[in-house]
């Protein structure tokens, strides 16, 4: 997804589910053994690995080239990795489930402190995106959102979610190359932690690829099949006495 289109997506995040178009099946998760269970192999960044302060634009062990974040009233900030040792004001006392590491927007004054949104935008498509969120005081629920090709195809309201049981999760029934989490009230502070993607989607040429291949591989064993048949059916030679 370019810049134009990741922006229109990030402001479509903060419509109202009504102005979206036609949708996918979704299942929202609050309970991240569930959503693993359906979800099948899922890759997980902890943010253990980055420093306080980090600006990580994208995640390529989770396929994800592009971070940018939104403030709660709309304006572009940066995704910045904040660590629970160190934060400004209270935005939770829970534990968070891997170390002291998070991602949110910067937190301080140039960020109107409030965490509007944070847009992700994916090499290969996905079926399901999960996280905890870091926040043991919510001002309202949770929402994500998932894209293709720039429209919103998918979408889960979620309670507010509370540390330590503040798992959020989408899984879409088609593949989405872009997702948006946000608080549901533009005040809200929080993070997120353990950010998780499901495998990625075969794309149609994959398809192709992975059908042709087992064409190829059911003829073969086919033919072996018809020559181990053949050679049962010869008579064996016969030994000469001397």
């Amino acid at each position: 997804m370019n810049r134009t289109a990741l922006r229109a997506a990030a402001t479509a995040a903060l419509l109202p589910l009504a102005c979206a178009g036609a949708h996918a099946a979704a299942t929202a998760y609050t309970s991240r053994a569930a959503f693993a269970a359906d979800a099948g192999p899922l890759r997980v960044e902890t943010f253990e690995g980055f420093a306080t302060g980090a600006t990580p634009g994208g995640l390529p062990a989770l396929g994800i080239t592009r971070i940018e974040a939104l403030t709660g009233i709309g304006d572009a900030t940066q995704a910045t990795v904040g660590s629970s040792q160190s934060l400004p004001f209270p935005l939770f006392r829970a534990a968070l489930p891997s170390g002291t590491q998070f991602l949110s927007n910067p937190l301080d004054e140039s960020g109107r402190f409030a965490t509007g949104a944070l847009v992700f935008t994916l090499e290969r498509r996905v079926r399901a995106v999960g996280a905890f969120i870091a926040d043991d005081a919510p001002l309202g629920g949770f929402e994500i959102d998932a894209y293709k090709n720039g429209e919103r195809v998918a979408s889960v309201r979620l309670a507010p979610r509370t540390l330590p049981d503040s798992f959020a999760g989408l899984r879409a029934d088609w593949g989405f190359d872009a997702f948006v989490l946000r608080a549901a009230h533009p005040d809200d502070s929080w993070g997120l932690d353990d950010l998780q993607l499901a495998a990625p989607v075969p794309e149609p040429g994959g398809w192709a690829m992975l059908a042709a291949g087992l064409g190829a591989v059911s003829m073969a064993a086919r033919r072996r099949g018809r020559g181990a048949a053949g050679a049962s059916c010869r008579r064996p030679p016969q030994r000469t006495a001397t």
